[in-house]
């Protein structure tokens, strides 16, 4: 009897435990007190603190001036910005996009006002189904939604902290050595934020940001915005979300409603020799502080993007079904190898993996897409990038024509990142799907295919090994 009853005790025991770890990981997955699921496509967003805490959102803001990389490796480097405002209890503004970059203001800075030339930047939203990408970062990650551009600049307060983000690392931004030596040794004395006030370069990109704001407030006849700091933030000192928020707090006591204008995100890439900073999972990276990327979703397009797909399709093959040999030519070349492999071994293995799939699987079209044209990839640019001459020659010689999505012909945006979003969404539409060169475009198009009722195998080759394993 006491064998039974202890016996009893410890099922009681297990089944206790396990209710409470439920309990336990479905709270954890519970989302901020602040935020409705129900009111997850439309909420409420207050200026500053607000005690209704049903549904809205802090009236604290994150607006980023420009994003790195192109539109696939941004709108992956959005999750850890989401994170980090969720740590400092902001919110990040739906960035605008053109031609396969990201960026949170509307417009370029302008020099002389009478150049009109210069066209808008497009809403995300012509791209990505934000409502879909927001109840993604809500359910799946527990973080913020995001609030267009126009929701902040009516809503937000008018007080600005601009962060200028100090980035030894990334081309593009780094400043005259006298300038940048300086600061680094203010940083390794003063820690990662320091006062930028009477930084004239930190100024300088502050100013410019206000200005492109003025000029939208101006248009919406709201009152003007004001910097009433900017920081400095080194990206390469390992620093949490608290040590931000409590390093701009005291060299801005009255900044605690101010919104965070930061003039670069880069995100999370993988240079494991930069340092990482730590928080709450997921893995949150400040610009070019390293950390392998956390997020592998399938992005939602917007509902333009699926249309023009589908017609792009029945235009290309009909209702038949079709392999599509997507080539990366920016990730091959002849002078450097991929994963051990020359280009010509390369295109070998791709072309003997459509013989193959030919031979056993009988009226199968084969459409061929690449990463190059008027609307394609421009990132390339050093004498080692030979992989769209070598693919344009090779595919010349075996008679080879790919095929491109014209917005010109169906009377679409003209913007590459809109044209990439179609040929994406129409490419994962395949069969079989044999993807050569990797990167994150062909990595988006593995994850769209993988939702599809018509997809039967893909083919990754001269991929990196964590690509091939999630094939």
């Amino acid at each position: 009897m006491a064998t039974v009853t202890k016996s009893r005790f410890a099922w009681f025991s297990l089944a206790i435990f396990i209710i409470v770890s439920l309990l336990t990981v479905r709270n954890s997955l519970t989302p901020p007190p602040y935020i409705s699921l129900e009111t997850s496509r439309s909420y409420r967003i207050v200026a500053g603190d607000s005690k209704d805490s049903s549904d809205t959102l802090s009236g604290k803001f994150i607006l980023v001036v420009q994003y790195g990389e192109q539109f696939n490796n941004a709108i992956e480097n959005v999750f850890p910005l989401v994170q980090l405002a969720r740590d400092l209890n902001a919110v990040v503004v739906q960035p605008f996009t053109s031609n396969s970059r990201l960026y949170g203001l509307p417009s370029e800075f302008e020099t002389k006002p009478v150049s009109s030339s210069k066209k808008r930047r497009i809403p995300l939203d012509n791209v990505l189904d934000i409502n879909r990408l927001n109840d993604i970062l809500l359910t799946r990650y527990n973080f913020h939604p995001m609030v267009t551009f126009q929701e902040y600049i009516q809503t937000s307060s008018r007080q600005l902290v601009f962060v200028h983000i100090v980035d030894p690392y990334a081309v593009d931004n780094i400043l005259p050595e006298t300038s940048q030596m300086q600061l680094l040794k203010t940083f390794t004395k003063k820690g990662s934020v320091i006062n930028c006030n009477n930084v004239s370069l930190s100024k300088i990109a502050a100013n410019e940001t206000l200005e492109i704001l003025t000029r939208e407030t101006v248009k919406n006849g709201l009152s003007n915005f004001r910097i009433s700091q900017v920081v400095c933030l080194y990206a390469a000192y390992p620093t949490t979300p608290v040590k931000i928020r409590n390093a701009i707090t005291r060299i801005c006591p009255t900044c605690d409603t101010a919104s965070l204008i930061f003039s670069y995100w880069k995100g999370v890439t993988n240079h494991a020799k930069d340092l990482t900073v730590p928080v709450s999972r997921p893995s949150l990276c400040l610009p070019n502080i390293r950390f392998p990327r956390f997020i592998l979703e399938a992005y939602p397009f917007s509902e333009t993007i699926k249309t023009m797909a589908n017609k792009f399709v029945t235009d290309t093959v009909g209702k038949s079904p079709f392999i599509i040999v997507h080539v990366r030519s920016e990730k091959i070349s002849y002078t450097k190898k991929q994963q051990g492999f020359t280009f010509d071994e390369c295109l070998n293995k791709t072309l003997n993996l459509r013989d193959k799939i030919l031979k056993k699987h009988s009226g199968l079209q084969v459409i061929y897409v690449t990463d190059y044209g008027k609307y394609g990839s421009h990132t390339c640019h050093n004498k080692e990038c030979l992989g769209k001459i070598l693919t344009q020659h090779a595919f010349h010689e075996m008679g080879i024509k790919p095929v491109h999505f014209d917005p010109v012909t169906y009377n679409s945006l003209s913007d590459s990142g809109f044209v990439a979003g179609v040929e994406l969404s129409a490419m994962s539409q395949a069969t079989y799907v044999i993807l050569l060169g990797g990167g994150k475009f062909q990595e988006q198009i593995l994850q769209h295919f993988k939702l599809k009722e018509a997809a039967k195998k893909a083919y990754g080759v001269c991929w990196s090994e964590t690509l091939v394993k999630l094939l």
